[in-house]
C-alpha cells in the first residue's frame, strides 16, 4: 500500500496536553558530576520529588492504604542542567488505566532569549506551560521523561485498581488524561 505525502498532511494534529502542575528543582552541590552538570542519574530523583509534590497537591492519596510502584521510566536528556540554573519540573498525567497511569515530566530552566524554546509569545502552543511559570520569562527545555506507575497494596503485595477518589483527584488536577480504550 502506498502512502502519499498528502495523506500525512491531512492527518489531524494530536491534541497537546498542557502540563497542569510544576514544582521547583532544588539543585544540590552533590547533584553535580565531574563534568560540572547534573549527573544523569539524579534526574530520577527530581522526577520522584515532582510526583510527591503532585500527589500532595491532589490531597487525597493515602499512602497507608494504597501506594504506587514505579514500573517504568524513560528519559530524554536534551541539554545539561547546571548548579547556577533556576529550574522547574512540569508534571502531567497523560494516561489513566485501571491499575496504572502514565505521567510525563519536562524539566525547564530560565533562559536568555536566544536559547529559549519556550517563550511567552503566540508561536508557542498556548497553555502547554502554566501561565504562572511562563511569567518567569523565556524557558529552555532540559530533560523530558515518561513514567508508568502502578497502584499497589503493600499488605497483600499485589497491584490493585486505582481507587476512585484518586482517579477523581487526578482528573480534577487538569486536562483529562486518556482513559483505557481511547
Amino acid at each position: 500500500m502506498s502512502t502519499s505525502s498528502s495523506d500525512f498532511e491531512n492527518r489531524p494534529e494530536p491534541a497537546v496536553r498542557p502540563y497542569e502542575f510544576f514544582s521547583p528543582v532544588h539543585l544540590r552541590w552533590a547533584d553535580i558530576d565531574a563534568l560540572q552538570h547534573v549527573n544523569n542519574a539524579v534526574y530520577l530523583s527530581y522526577f520522584e520529588q515532582a510526583r510527591i509534590d503532585y500527589f500532595r497537591a491532589l490531597g487525597c492519596w493515602d499512602w497507608n492504604k494504597v501506594g504506587m510502584i514505579l514500573a517504568r521510566t524513560e528519559v530524554d536528556y536534551l541539554r545539561p542542567l547546571l548548579i547556577r540554573d533556576s529550574a522547574w519540573v512540569l508534571t502531567r498525567t497523560v494516561h489513566l488505566g485501571s491499575k496504572s497511569f502514565t505521567m510525563e515530566y519536562l524539566i525547564v530552566r530560565k533562559a536568555s532569549d536566544w536559547s529559549a524554546d519556550l517563550r511567552p509569545c503566540e508561536r508557542n502552543t498556548p497553555g502547554v506551560v502554566p501561565q504562572e511559570l511562563m511569567e518567569q520569562g523565556p524557558l529552555q527545555s532540559i530533560t523530558k521523561a515518561r513514567s508508568v506507575l502502578v497502584a499497589f497494596d503493600f499488605e497483600s503485595n499485589q497491584s490493585v485498581p486505582v481507587p476512585e477518589p484518586y482517579r477523581d483527584a487526578i482528573l480534577r488536577m487538569g486536562p483529562r488524561p486518556v482513559a483505557p480504550g481511547q
